[in-house]
């Protein structure tokens, strides 16, 4: 028992997984024993007891298809975070889960952890805020609060890519005034999505690549705007024509990979 008088049956679980051994229980219960209370924090199907929702649901349908039970399907723990016990919740497990014993399956997928603290009565406190996203761990540092501040800057998504672009194309113009290849980034507002502005040159003929792709190392889609010589680059680039032409792109991308909400 701890000293705090809080036990939990047990501290892993691995929910009703697709490769639950015969036996293996998934139930976790919480026990203080200082004030008399014992409940059941996840039951043996898996699914969490008064589910606290999730801060930014986009995010989770992000990393999950659109789709998420309240429930655990893979790894998860209970974890001390600070002085805190909490629910480290895996949504998504790294694509070496799903390989057979031949070594084929496996995904490039990041593992995806979710976390909501619980307090002395055994109640979530909070919503689940992201943990981390394969090996970078977002709890406790700056990015956490910045996907947050990101997330919660929700607005029209081509109100948002309309915000983003002038300044992307204005920075691509520097490069093209000095003959110069080069690359620029941006958050897109209200979303976890990161575009890349690319002027490159092939042959004499130069022309920006977008790509579009989630906070983390995940495929990216890819676009392209007109190829031209030099000096016609230079005058596509200073007329409104690119920014107009970048907006569709990135729209059009967004639509491919189904992150439009």
């Amino acid at each position: 028992m701890d000293p705090d008088g809080i036990e939990f049956s047990q501290r892993y679980t691995y929910g009703d997984h697709l490769y639950r051994k015969k036996g293996e229980t998934a139930e976790i219960i919480f026990e203080n024993r200082r004030i008399g209370i014992k409940k059941v924090i996840i039951d043996d199907h898996g699914r969490i007891a008064d589910f606290p929702g999730v801060a930014h649901p986009e995010l989770v349908s992000n990393y999950s298809d659109g789709f998420v039970l309240k429930k655990v399907r893979y790894e998860s723990q209970i974890k001390n975070l600070d002085g805190d016990y909490a629910l480290i919740w895996q949504i998504r497990p790294d694509g070496q889960y799903w390989e057979d014993e031949d070594g084929y399956g496996r995904t490039p997928d990041d593992r995806i952890d979710l976390y909501a603290r619980i307090d002395e009565y055994g109640k979530f406190t909070e919503p689940f805020h992201i943990y981390a996203i394969g090996s970078f761990r977002f709890y406790g540092t700056d990015m956490e609060e910045k996907i947050e501040r990101v997330l919660s800057d929700k607005k029209d998504l081509d109100t948002a890519i309309g915000e983003c672009v002038p300044d992307m194309i204005g920075k691509l113009r520097e490069y093209m005034d000095r003959a110069e290849k080069g690359e620029v980034f941006c958050s897109i507002p209200g979303t976890v999505c990161v575009a890349e502005f690319t002027l490159k040159e092939n042959a004499g003929d130069w022309y920006v690549m977008l790509s579009l792709s989630k906070t983390v190392c995940d495929p990216a889609f890819i676009g392209f705007l007109r190829s031209t010589s030099l000096e016609e680059q230079r005058e596509y680039l200073r007329s409104g024509e690119a920014a107009e032409d970048a907006k569709q792109v990135l729209s059009g991308l967004f639509d491919s990979m189904g992150s439009r909400g």
